[in-house]
């Protein structure tokens, strides 16, 4: 199960960071989440790996815990954005200053 949620994780953090903008992000978690069904399925990588095969509500828990472990990055560049937005002074941002 740890396998299956860190697999998760790592994809759900590459889909926040890179917001899935090109091809190359949307291949890499599909992959990514795509291979750990595959390593969990598949009986001779399932001997080798030394892991059980997940079904059910063991799948569903291990694929829920790694999106919520990945959630945090994908909301980092939401705040930063904010912040950012927060640091700059209003007669940069093409308002009116105290001084006009």
């Amino acid at each position: 199960m740890a396998l299956a949620v860190l697999i998760v994780a790592g994809a759900t953090a590459t889909a926040g960071l890179s917001r899935l903008r090109t091809l190359s992000a949307l291949a890499t978690v599909g992959l990514a989440v795509g291979s750990a069904l595959v390593f969990l399925h598949v009986p001779a990588l399932v001997e080798i790996l030394h892991v059980s095969p997940l079904y059910g509500d063991d799948l569903l828990l291990a694929f829920s815990g790694g999106l919520l472990a990945g959630t945090p990055a994908c909301l980092f560049p939401y705040v930063a954005k904010l912040q950012s937005h927060r640091r700059t002074p209003n007669h940069l941002k093409g308002g009116r200053s105290r001084l006009d």
